[in-house]
């Protein structure tokens, strides 16, 4: 199974399971899309929390893809079962170091076994800044929305998640969008080793929390806090 039909696989398990899951709650639009938007980012957070004790293997597989004009979407030695293997996870890493030179340089290719400069090693630290914040907030709206407690809770943990994933994928994309634009960077949009695919992976975080934060915005303007 190539790779781009595994990805597709895991959203189609993926809404079909909590997808009714929320339905059964009966939820209205809103708390639907902001819940199955918490519960995936609970899952990110997971595997944010992966990825530091699996450097060295994100760097092989990346340093492969690059060197080798490969990617993850064309990849095919998957099957179903790896839908539960860590492994697909991080190469989803490696496979998105390929639109940033950040995650490159991680890679040594004198010593393989060696990973890390500095700059690779803020890259982690930014992927656990997100994992810890996405992982708590989205307990909270996840159980503010199924569970309980009250509207001002579930409205303010809702705008918390948002606010914070939006402020910190601005930050971390304000980088790379400068390196497109820059000759001398390895991100630069006309290198031939430039591969654009992997930005998509951070299109949602520039939907759904802004979405996040307007919606909890307009809600708590209507309580008392």
């Amino acid at each position: 199974m190539k790779g781009y039909l595994i990805v597709i696989t895991w959203f189609i398990l993926f809404f079909s399971i909590f997808g009714t899951i929320t339905s059964f709650f009966k939820l209205n639009t809103h708390l639907t899309i902001i819940a199955l938007w918490a519960i995936w980012s609970f899952f990110v957070s997971i595997f944010e929390f992966i990825l530091p004790f699996n450097m060295k293997y994100v760097c092989y597989k990346g340093r492969d893809y690059y060197n080798n004009n490969k990617c993850m979407w064309s990849q095919s030695d998957y099957n179903i079962s790896d839908i539960f293997n860590k492994n697909l996870y991080m190469d989803t890493y490696a496979d998105y170091s390929l639109a940033d030179s950040k995650y490159r340089q991680g890679y040594n290719d004198k010593n393989p076994d060696e990973t890390g400069s500095h700059s690779f090693r803020c890259v982690m630290l930014g992927e656990i800044i997100h994992g810890i914040f996405s992982f708590i907030f989205s307990v909270l709206v996840i159980y503010n929305i199924f569970i309980g407690g009250s509207d001002n809770h579930k409205y303010l943990n809702i705008l918390l998640l948002g606010a914070t994933q939006f402020s910190l994928i601005c930050w971390y994309q304000s980088t790379v969008f400068w390196d497109m634009f820059d000759k001398n960077s390895e991100n630069y949009y006309l290198n031939k080793k430039w591969w654009w695919p992997p930005l998509l992976w951070n299109l949602p975080w520039f939907i759904f929390p802004p979405y996040l934060v307007y919606y909890s915005y307009n809600k708590l303007s209507n309580v008392s806090l």
